[in-house]
């Protein structure tokens, strides 16, 4: 009885662990180091970040080596303050963050009063120096913009270079019969389909059997997506190539689209006469 009690137990911690790492494919996070001027490491500055369209806050403190880290972030703009008392706040007023990034931003503090705010307007380019991850992102403007056959924003994952997608029913056949026919599936860099994850907000949404996925949401509730086509971290586990998708969020601002969508069922064209 206590070893089965015991193996439920690790059952269920394995459980947790696995949907915790599988779930950060979807969130972003930010680190950096705070310095001064002369290059010195600054212990315990207040670092919030901020995400706009909501307000929610997260704030944390730089340790003794002056670095800061921010986990488990949605991908959204935000922005972000830095200071302590005896420098100059440093406040960063857009800072983007991407579905799946490990970004950087190091800060440098001036000598003055806490009160005195150094703002970098422009948008801040995020590095990723934690990473070797080699993948393409495909960005909210392109997603609502860019004309698609059928509304399957799954076709955008050929922006990527290397990647090819599959229209469902072009796939495994039996006895003259597509199986599973509303697959969609994407090829990346001349691999089989078969070898390529899905992931929708941090759900593995892969057909394991046959490839590809079933799941496809309205292209209006796509944020962005990324396509990883080598050298992923761990926690991607099975796959070597990963599409990854992010649902949007709300936002304390009310906003509808309004749009309207026109589609031809047969090719049309012109006649000379």
């Amino acid at each position: 009885m206590l070893v089965s009690r015991i193996r439920i137990a690790s059952f269920a911690v394995s459980l947790f662990f696995a949907s915790s790492l599988h779930s950060q494919i979807s969130q972003a996070s930010l680190k950096g180091t705070v310095k001064d001027t002369s290059g010195a490491l600054i212990p315990n500055a207040s670092v919030s970040l901020k995400e706009k369209s909501t307000g929610s806050e997260r704030k944390t403190t730089s340790n003794t080596s002056g670095e800061y880290e921010i986990p488990n972030l949605a991908p959204a703009d935000y922005s972000l303050t830095i200071g302590i008392t005896g420098f100059r706040t440093v406040l960063v007023e857009s800072l983007t963050l991407h579905t799946g990034e490990q970004s950087t931003y190091d800060a440098i503090l001036e000598v003055g009063s806490e009160t005195q705010e150094v703002t970098v307007d422009a948008a801040v380019p995020l590095l990723n120096v934690s990473s070797a991850e080699v993948s393409h992102l495909v960005p909210p403007s392109q997603v609502a913009e860019l004309p698609l056959n059928g509304r399957n924003f799954w076709e955008l994952t050929q922006l990527t270079p290397g990647a090819t997608f599959i229209p469902r029913g072009q796939t495994a056949q039996y006895n003259g019969s597509e199986i599973r026919a509303r697959s969609v599936n994407v090829t990346v860099n001349g691999q089989s389909y078969i070898f390529t994850g899905w992931s929708l907000d941090g759900a593995n949404v892969t057909n394991f059997e046959l490839g590809g996925t079933l799941i496809q949401p309205n292209v209006d509730a796509i944020q962005e997506f990324s396509v990883a086509a080598g050298n992923m971290s761990p926690e991607y586990g099975h796959s070597p190539n990963m599409i990854n998708a992010s649902l949007k969020s709300g936002g304390n601002p009310f906003t509808e689209p309004c749009l309207s969508i026109f589609e031809t069922t047969g090719s049309t064209r012109a006649t000379f006469s």
